[in-house]
């Protein structure tokens, strides 16, 4: 794969219908550097409500279980959301982004907000033909409360450009995403309870009569 560059994000950008890049709005021309294009920081937000469990489980928690396990707010513009040492959240892109099957993405945070101690993506990778908002992680790793604010440019998406494989070069791109998160409207809680190998997991905890835990609390097992 190569980085693109600014005139080829550019070019990007101008081509038209299935390979052209979409990233929408872009409202300042700013937001396309050298060889990243910034993003933004949308209104709606995730975070994990108190439910009453000792712990996260994917293979017990599934489906509609994992959204109702959240709770979703909007923050105005012009207004800071605090957000407190130790907390997470899940954020999304301002923008809509629309990756053409020849291009993937790797999103990261901006240097200037990781030195106040704002982690905001942790799993950066976009695939070819993802359209949609993208997630933000957010997670505060200081002793003190950051403000963030919606609108400001808090992550920067580098592009990169699939090239033929060594061995097989006639093989064809791919077709669009296929993911488990498509397409998004805002930021989306974990899918991982569709993960294959979880989903064997359930079978077999429900063959069993039970759901498959560990015998040892791995914390205890490390004192």
């Amino acid at each position: 794969m190569s980085l693109l560059r600014r005139g080829e994000i550019q070019e990007a950008l101008a081509a038209h219908a299935g390979s052209r890049l979409v990233v929408m709005p872009l409202l300042d021309d700013d937001q396309v550097g050298d060889a990243s294009i910034d993003l933004r920081l949308g209104t709606e937000f995730m975070f994990l409500s108190r439910t009453g469990v000792p712990g996260l489980d994917p293979a017990q928690i599934a489906g509609r279980q994992m959204e109702s396990i959240h709770e979703r707010f909007l923050q105005p513009f012009g207004k800071p959301l605090w957000l407190r040492p130790g907390q997470f959240l899940l954020g999304s892109t301002l923008e809509w982004v629309r990756l053409p099957n020849d291009l993937a993405g790797l999103l990261i945070g901006r240097s200037s907000w990781a030195r106040l101690g704002l982690v905001v993506e942790m799993a950066g990778l976009v695939q070819p033909g993802y359209s949609g908002a993208l997630t933000y992680e957010l997670a505060n790793v200081t002793d003190s409360a950051i403000a963030l604010y919606p609108g400001l440019r808090i992550a920067q998406l580098a592009l990169y450009r699939l090239t033929p494989e060594a061995d097989d070069p006639e093989r064809p791109l791919p077709r669009g995403y296929t993911g488990k998160y498509r397409p998004a409207f805002g930021p989306k809680a974990s899918r991982a309870w569709e993960d294959k190998e979880i989903t064997k997991l359930i079978r077999l905890g429900a063959s069993l009569g039970t759901a498959p835990r560990p015998e040892t609390d791995p914390s205890e097992a490390q004192a």
